[in-house]
């Protein structure tokens, strides 16, 4: 499994993970919680990717295969044409996953 192939890494001498971009967090916390039973030890840092411009965002996701939570979708959907408006929602959503994250007591850092 691609946790494995994590472990493998982390045991061969990787010192921190840093994950691809997600916004799910039940999601993360769950995938968090597997790896430490696994006996993954080392620092996790969330990747956040902030939000810039509709379309683009719909792409990378779509790229990644990122699982797109619900409020996110609409947010998309509603500011389709307003690419301010979509950023300044995004400031707020994004500060608030992490906030989440960083009082969670589960990761040390975010990447950004």
């Amino acid at each position: 499994t691609e946790q494995d192939y994590l472990k493998a890494k982390v045991d061969s001498g990787a010192d921190f993970i840093v994950t691809q971009l997600f916004y799910d967090l039940d999601i993360f916390y769950a995938w968090e919680k597997q790896c430490r039973e696994m006996g993954i030890k080392v620092p996790i840092l969330p990747g956040i990717m902030p939000f810039f411009k509709p379309g683009s965002f719909g792409r990378m996701t779509g790229f990644c295969k990122t699982v797109v939570p619900d409020d996110i979708q609409k947010a998309v959907v509603k500011y389709k044409d307003d690419e301010k408006g979509f950023q300044a929602w995004g400031v707020e959503h994004i500060s608030k996953i992490c906030r989440n994250l960083l009082t969670s007591g589960v990761v040390p850092s975010i990447h950004l």
